[in-house]
């Protein structure tokens, strides 16, 4: 469904599901409904620590989402590779390990992978360099371009947002920045196909972004009842839990752990409370700077020198 279909108000639809990223800007344009909690007998299931994140920019109050399901991004390797490349019993597990050329070239050999994404990747360097994630300096953006370029694009595979899920898997990939649950998509494949293989998913110790995937009622939204009845059903911990264990992220219902696969006893792949409260989330930039990052990062992925 096209943003455009959305703030219309006339979709067709009565529950529509989309990341949170776009809800500060969706939210003001009155293109959702208000989401009414007493209607919503199991909304007492949620997890207070994923929709009190969610309040601090996607959110505010918790009025129209209810959080489906819920990832972060972090670093996706092989550990057979890993093992052959670090110090005994040392894990890629920080931001060095991407964004370090001392790290990355142990690695280029066997295949590293980025998001192509400029929020995720920017965001995440910009927290490695001690500054905000969520910057709105033009010249922090341009710093990190150059960084990227000289730094970490030498010793890349490529840019993707969806092959890195195979190649990783089939090992031909050994080192990557990716979705929890796109790593943990890789795992299951590994598995299934006995390749020669050992994927791992790792939270940066010194701090992760965290992102939403939420359920709301468009504007318009012609059968509420059968909304609301929807709903309340995803908040079942039972229903939570089968839909963790087919798309491999967790969900934000308490009392679903009992019902998941063992990948979710892991608190990389599914973090404690405490973890969750320190995370941070990539916020979408505003046009003028899109439109000058977009070109940052044209720069970036091509090799082409920022002045």
């Amino acid at each position: 469904m096209t943003k455009a279909k959305l703030l219309t108000g006339h979709t067709g639809y009565d529950v529509v599901e989309q990341g949170t990223l776009y809800l500060p800007f969706e939210i003001p344009a009155g293109t959702f409904e208000e989401i009414d909690k007493s209607r919503l007998s199991n909304y007492k299931n949620r997890n207070k620590a994923i929709y009190d994140k969610v309040a601090e920019i996607n959110d505010p109050g918790n009025k129209y989402a209810i959080i489906y399901s819920y990832g972060t991004t972090g670093i996706g390797y092989n550990a057979i590779e890993a093992e052959k490349r670090l110090p005994e019993g040392e894990i890629p597990n920080d931001w060095k390990y991407l964004f370090d050329s001392e790290y990355l070239s142990k690695f280029s050999d066997c295949g590293i992978s980025f998001l192509d994404e400029p929020e995720q990747v920017f965001g995440n360097l910009l927290y490695y360099l001690g500054k905000d994630p969520n910057s709105t300096n033009p010249d922090d953006y341009k710093e990190a371009a150059q960084y990227l370029i000289k730094n970490v694009r030498p010793y890349l595979t490529y840019f993707d947002s969806n092959r890195y899920e195979n190649d990783l898997a089939s090992g031909d990939l050994c080192l990557v920045m990716g979705y929890s649950g796109d790593v943990m998509r890789s795992y299951g494949m590994s598995k299934a196909s006995h390749a020669n293989t050992q994927i791992r998913y790792a939270l940066p110790k010194s701090g992760a972004s965290v992102f939403f995937d939420a359920l709301m009622i468009p504007k318009g939204a012609k059968n509420i009842d059968a909304a609301y009845d929807f709903l309340n059903y995803t908040m079942n911990p039972k229903v939570a839990a089968t839909n963790s264990n087919f798309i491999y992220q967790p969900n934000a219902v308490d009392g679903s752990l009992p019902y998941m696969i063992d990948i979710f006893k892991d608190t990389n792949v599914n973090p404690t409370p405490e973890m969750i409260a320190k995370m941070y989330v990539i916020e979408l930039w505003q046009p003028k700077l899109q439109d000058y990052i977009n070109r940052l990062w044209f720069s970036v992925k091509f090799g082409i020198d920022v002045h």
